[in-house]
């Protein structure tokens, strides 16, 4: 298990679909498939059951949930503590990133929602 595994099953939970997380991570929807898969043969379980059109979170899925979000978030302070940011300053600095982007770099309305989506995601786990 890497930390990239772990972002890809987070924002899978999290969003309950793997094509909106593919998109959202401007990755394939194959390639996000296979991270998930690759996490759940490397802890010997299954953390999705999965549907035609939603995935749910298996006992042990909840479990790795709860504890990738703690995860992702000590990484996110340790970052911050390495630069010298305290979280207010990572927040803001995520918010204005936003704007930026969503003023001067938005082709259209998806790309609007790809950066909405990671931004909201960086600021929950912030919280």
């Amino acid at each position: 298990m890497n930390l990239e595994h772990l972002k890809i099953f987070y924002m899978v939970a999290m969003k309950k679909n793997f094509s909106e997380t593919a998109k959202a991570l401007h990755m394939s929807q194959p390639s996000v498939s296979l991270q998930v898969r690759q996490l759940e043969e490397s802890l010997g379980t299954k953390l999705f059951n999965r549907t035609t059109k939603k995935v749910y979170l298996t006992p042990a899925g909840e479990l790795l949930a709860k504890s990738a979000k703690n995860i992702l978030k000590h990484r996110v302070d340790t970052i911050s503590e390495q630069l010298g940011f305290d979280r207010q300053r990572l927040l803001k600095a995520a918010v204005a990133l936003g704007t930026l982007y969503a003023c001067w770099g938005v082709e259209d309305q998806a790309d609007w929602e790809t950066t909405y989506q990671c931004v909201k995601w960086f600021i929950e786990l912030l919280n």
